[in-house]
């Protein structure tokens, strides 16, 4: 009997996003670490399961958070463009797609002030500049775009292993 030397996860991504896994891993050490000091039986979990999230959920407060959460997709389905391209087809352009490179501090700052002020992250800054842009290019004055969106705002659900990932439709 010698301890085991490799641990082989298989965690389908119904039951896990890719933040858990990061979650994961650091359990995983910790327990290592307490096993390696004789200390396994201490572990703890600070975590929220799943569970706990349907019971809040199911709460009056959640109830009504859901409802609000709700009302912001059905807007959000209500001003959604039904088609980003309305005049197609268009002809084939050479070159076929673009690249553009940006090398500006100041734009990298305001990029940084808009998502720090929004309160989201700097790619979803850039998304919605090029999103933006993009409508520009087809004539029209929004974009629907339809992205991933992580629901971890709230500090408990930053630390819960479970599936937080849906996409939602968006206007830009």
């Amino acid at each position: 009997g010698s301890a085991p030397r490799h641990v082989v996860l298989s965690i389908n991504h119904l039951a896990a996003d890719q933040w858990s896994f990061g979650i994961i891993q650091q359990d995983l050490w910790s327990m290592v670490d307490l096993c390696s000091r004789d200390l396994a039986a201490s572990y703890k979990t600070p975590r929220l399961f799943p569970v706990d999230l349907a019971g809040y959920q199911r709460s009056d407060r959640g109830r009504a958070r859901l409802e609000r959460s709700l009302d912001h997709w059905r807007r959000a389905l209500t001003e959604f463009p039904e088609s980003l391209f309305p005049d197609g087809p268009y002809p084939e352009s050479h070159p076929r797609f673009c690249e553009a490179l940006f090398e500006s501090t100041i734009l990298m700052r305001a990029i940084e002030t808009l998502s720090n002020r929004l309160r989201i992250t700097s790619p979803a800054v850039v998304t919605a500049g090029i999103s933006l842009l993009l409508a520009h290019r087809v004539g029209l004055s929004r974009c629907g775009l339809l992205i991933e969106v992580g629901n971890r705002f709230d500090r408990t659900l930053q630390e819960m292993v479970t599936t937080l990932v849906q996409h939602g439709p968006v206007v830009v």
